[in-house]
């Protein structure tokens, strides 16, 4: 799913379809509810699975965000065959982009009450609050910085959809080269935007792995925690 690429990532997902049945469940009883028009008792089972997230320590601290690509990947099947039902089977990247430009729609709509009620609000405080431990406080940072994450990729392909350039893994066109510090969506030499793709996208990932934090490093989680909000807020007001 070309909104979350990182290869680590889907790794996790793997392993928690398989080895957790508790996020999965609560996963797709979120996809359900979504589908079935209940907004409210979908946000409630994905809140419910990011708690639990929050619990389990020994999982990747991008774990969440692996467990939501399944329900992206869902819900733009599910779009796109509501589609296809109501063209009489186009299915073509029209149908394709808009199947994704919604699904990125209900992610959003999903994970933004998440990020609002973030424990350490837009900003994370200087210190650690003596109530909490330094593992569950790294969790907690790092979970927070996921989310800001999601939320700026999905709003990246939520443009990208809208203006029909989706494209599935595996059907991009040729271009010319970016430099590799680039982002997605930053224009070309020529001046033409990036299409958002998934290689384009595990380019920029891979750079930002290789200047992450390690875990535990919470001074460093705060640092990057810190510049999400306003990354952010500028993508809202560019939209």
């Amino acid at each position: 799913h070309p909104w979350i690429p990182q290869a680590s990532l889907e790794v996790a997902s793997g392993q928690l379809w398989t080895e957790h049945a508790d996020m999965r469940g609560l996963i797709e009883e979120a996809q359900k509810a979504l589908v079935a028009g209940s907004a409210a008792q979908a946000a409630a089972k994905l809140e419910d699975a990011f708690a639990l997230h929050l619990q389990h320590l020994d999982w990747p601290h991008l774990a969440f965000s692996a467990a939501v690509i399944p329900l992206f990947g869902q819900l733009r099947d599910a779009a796109q065959q509501d589609g296809e039902k109501a063209t009489c089977g186009g299915g073509g990247a029209a149908d394709r982009s808009a199947a994704a430009g919604r699904a990125c729609e209900q992610c959003l709509a999903l994970l933004r009450p998440l990020a609002a009620k973030a424990p350490f609000g837009d900003r994370p405080g200087s210190k650690r609050p003596e109530i909490m431990g330094r593992r569950e406080y790294v969790r907690a940072l790092s979970a927070q910085v996921g989310l800001s994450l999601d939320l700026a990729r999905l709003i990246y392909a939520q443009r990208s959809a809208l203006r029909g350039e989706w494209k599935d893994p595996g059907q991009q066109d040729a271009g010319p080269a970016q430099r590799p510090d680039a982002g997605p969506g930053t224009p070309r030499e020529g001046g033409e935007a990036q299409p958002l793709t998934r290689e384009a996208l595990e380019s920029h990932t891979r750079l930002q792995e290789h200047c992450a934090p390690k875990a535990g490093s919470d001074s460093s989680v705060v640092e990057l925690l810190s510049k999400q909000a306003p990354a952010e807020q500028q993508l809202q007001a560019e939209r």
